[in-house]
């Protein structure tokens, strides 16, 4: 083989490897464009169930009547004194809900009761889509939520809530 000298152009090998780089570069950028898809799906769901939890804890208070949130077969969720249903998309998976019952965690039936005056026990919701994970704390008494992002944040407010650092307790009929 005679090298050219002056010679114009690339050899298949630089381009073969310029091929493989602008692949990996690529490979990369879709993926941590899925994480944010998810991750914005997952914190759009979050803000329509809190907006939708604040009606029906004001329904429930407004018609002076018990009112709650079901999960039913479909993936719907029913908010029932406010007559509202908020659908769980694709993709997101309500993995975890649970009531907080004499300072522990309990299964939730399916169901958190609202009572007459708007409050409700404490629950907490876990989420997950795809690889994002996250967790939605509603106190009882106050209605305040807490969106939570970590495993370490859920553990530290839990371990609050056993302890009796909160003003939040169990409601009782």
């Amino acid at each position: 083989m005679k090298i050219l000298k002056g010679r114009r152009g690339f050899t298949l090998i630089e381009l073969v490897v310029v091929l493989i780089l602008v692949g990996l570069v690529a490979g990369i950028a879709i993926g941590s464009t899925r994480g944010l898809i998810r991750k914005a799906t997952t914190e759009r769901w979050i803000e329509s169930f809190l907006l939708a939890e604040q009606i029906e804890r004001h329904e429930a208070a407004k018609q002076n009547r018990s009112g709650g949130i079901a999960l039913r077969p479909n993936r719907d969720l029913t908010f029932i004194a406010a007559d509202r249903h908020l659908a769980i998309p694709s993709g997101l998976q309500l993995k975890r809900w649970q009531v907080l019952e004499a300072a522990e965690m309990r299964p939730s039936d399916n169901r958190v009761q609202y009572f007459a005056n708007g409050q409700s026990r404490t629950h907490l919701m876990e989420l997950r889509c795809g690889d994002v994970t996250e967790w939605v704390l509603v106190m009882g008494l106050s209605g305040q939520v807490r969106h939570l992002r970590s495993q370490s944040q859920l553990e530290a407010v839990l371990s609050t809530l056993r302890f009796g650092y909160t003003s939040d307790a169990v409601t009782t009929e």
